[in-house]
């Protein structure tokens, strides 16, 4: 069957998925070499057929390609094919991208295991699962890693970069649990691994997010107040009694503070995920 996009449920499982920077610079060089050509004009060809896909799925005007009398390109246009292509992978959100790379495998573009290799990768947890016929795309679909799944690879993963999305089922669930020291733990945990995710850095990832809070501070773009709030978020983390350790006293957080500290981690997520892609789409 071909590919209509993903369900109202899988962009709600998607919603705090984080596909890594790294991993989208390697699905960008992976597109610029699927589209290249020696042949320029082929190439801008290529490149306008993925561009367009990408668009469409953005809600963005296409763009016609219209060469000269003679069948060729004005230079103008291969420099705004070639930004225009980088931008395919970096500007979408999560449940956008994976909309694009499936709508880039249907047309041909791509080819759906080197785009899974790229995704696991990056611990992305989302599979492309195709039938063919003669080269042809039959039939594709997005899986998307259960739940279930990803909290057994987050009690078990040594990596220091745990799904986020797995993070906030853990949080919700102590949340419903009325766990409220876990709340703010696994609300840490988020933001610790938000930061390392923005930094992408093998020797901070060895490190506690107060180590490099300052750094996070000065480079992350986020306002004064919600970078306050991230920082007493981590450091009550390990004062609360249960949060951060064990203790004979009992957590002074109640259900107002959980859900407060829940809602309000989940916005920040997003906001700072917004702040990393500068690249907002823009009508033309």
């Amino acid at each position: 069957m071909v590919f209509l996009g993903l369900s109202k449920e899988d962009k709600q499982n998607l919603q705090y998925e984080i596909i890594p920077e790294d991993t989208r610079l390697k699905l960008t060089r992976l597109l610029r070499n699927c589209t290249s050509d020696p042949e320029s004009d082929i190439g801008i060809i290529r490149q306008n057929k993925a561009i367009n896909i990408a668009r469409s799925v953005l809600g963005l005007s296409t763009y016609v390609l219209e060469s000269d009398d003679w069948g060729n390109y004005h230079p103008a246009e291969n420099a705004w094919h070639n930004g225009e292509l980088d931008l395919i992978m970096r500007r979408p959100k999560t449940a956008q991208l994976v909309e694009t790379l499936a709508d880039l495998i249907q047309n041909g573009v791509l080819n759906e295991k080197d785009i899974n290799a790229i995704l696991n990768e990056g611990d992305v947890s989302v599979l492309f699962k195709v039938d063919r016929a003669d080269d042809n795309v039959e039939s594709l679909t997005v899986e998307i890693k259960p739940i279930e799944e990803l909290e057994e690879d987050l009690s078990s993963s040594a990596s220091a970069h745990p799904n986020i999305r797995a993070l906030v089922a853990r949080m919700e669930t102590a949340l419903r649990n009325n766990d409220y020291p876990l709340v703010l733990h696994t609300s840490a945990s988020i933001f610790e691994t938000l930061a390392k995710i923005f930094f992408q850095s093998p020797v901070l990832d060895e490190k506690s997010l107060g180590s490099f809070f300052d750094k996070y501070r000065k480079e992350s773009g986020l306002l004064t107040p919600i970078i306050d709030s991230i920082q007493n978020i981590f450091n009550d983390r390990s004062i609360e009694p249960l949060a951060g350790h064990g203790s004979r006293f009992e957590s002074k957080i109640n259900r107002d503070q959980a859900v407060t500290l829940c809602e309000m981690t989940k916005a920040f997520i997003k906001i700072e995920r917004t702040l990393a892609n500068p690249q907002s789409p823009s009508i033309k």
